[in-house]
């Protein structure tokens, strides 16, 4: 409902529905049938046994089946695919100006960087899209957009992505951060349904909005703040009904926060321990 609008969902606890109790005792009175345990012949004995086995297994396979129909409905599978409907965007249409060179054509592992944020987005869908000039990514082989609207950074791009999704579900990826994991990927893509959009809020209250889920319903407020000139991205998040995944979040999956890790000046491509490229 309405008073829902702009409230963080990382506030509420949601809790999975509460298993029916087991039916048990079943086969215990169907052995009984008045006779104590010493009347049982070695025969039945061996009949119950084979008898509990066959629940147990059955219990377990019932169980296996509740289990994966919540995660399919959350947006997981075993494949790490998602059975959601979900177009990816690589936002690569920035100036550069600060590395002198456009950042999505740099090598890092043998591969460019706007190639490895492909790759990632490719683990979680078909459906993916460049944002930016056409005339420097044709190589890829992919949809390349210009924006729509005159460039006044991201949310020019994230305005001209959802004019043409036709998804619900929309992950926004810059092509500079060389450390991303797919895993991390479809956690947005598992929480998509939960809001309007998700991102990280990192433990000192910075926003990674440049990797995050914008769902379709995010447009209404993204051009009003578009042609109102409130440019910042930052500005969206209190109008929408935001999910903020926090570093809690990126620990269950064994990653840190150097994942957000991007590139701006030469002098970030020399540091010690150069980059690997995140595919898992």
């Amino acid at each position: 409902g309405g008073s829902d609008t702009g409230t963080p969902y990382a506030s509420r606890k949601i809790t999975p529905p509460l298993r029916g109790s087991r039916r048990e005792g079943g086969a215990r009175s169907r052995a009984g049938g008045g006779q104590t345990p010493r009347a049982v012949s070695d025969h039945q004995r061996h009949g119950q046994r084979s008898l509990g086995v066959v629940v147990r297994a059955l219990e377990d396979f019932r169980s296996k089946q509740r289990q994966a129909a919540m995660e399919q409905q959350r947006g997981r599978t075993k494949s790490g695919a998602t059975p959601i409907p979900v177009t990816g965007f690589v936002l690569a249409g920035g100036k550069s100006a600060r590395m002198g060179r456009d950042k999505g054509l740099i090598e890092i592992g043998g591969q460019t960087l706007i190639q490895s944020a492909v790759g990632l987005l490719k683990a979680l869908t078909d459906r993916v899209v460049i944002l930016g000039p056409s005339e420097r990514y044709g190589f890829l082989d992919l949809p390349v957009l210009p924006d729509l609207v005159p460039s006044r950074g991201p949310l020019s791009a994230i305005y001209t992505g959802l004019e043409h999704s036709g998804t619900v579900v929309n992950v926004f990826l810059a092509c500079d951060m060389p450390l991303m994991q797919a895993t991390f990927l479809k956690l947005l893509v598992e929480r998509a349904p939960l809001a309007d959009a998700v991102l990280m809020r990192l433990g000192d209250g910075s926003l990674e909005p440049l990797c995050a889920v914008y769902n379709r319903s995010c447009l209404p407020v993204v051009k009003a703040n578009y042609e109102r000139r409130r440019f910042k991205l930052s500005d969206l998040f209190p109008q929408l009904r935001t999910l903020y995944l926090t570093e809690a979040d990126l620990r269950d999956l064994g990653l840190d926060r150097s994942i957000f890790t991007n590139l701006n000046t030469p002098g970030d491509l020399e540091q010690p321990g150069a980059f690997s490229l995140g595919q898992s």
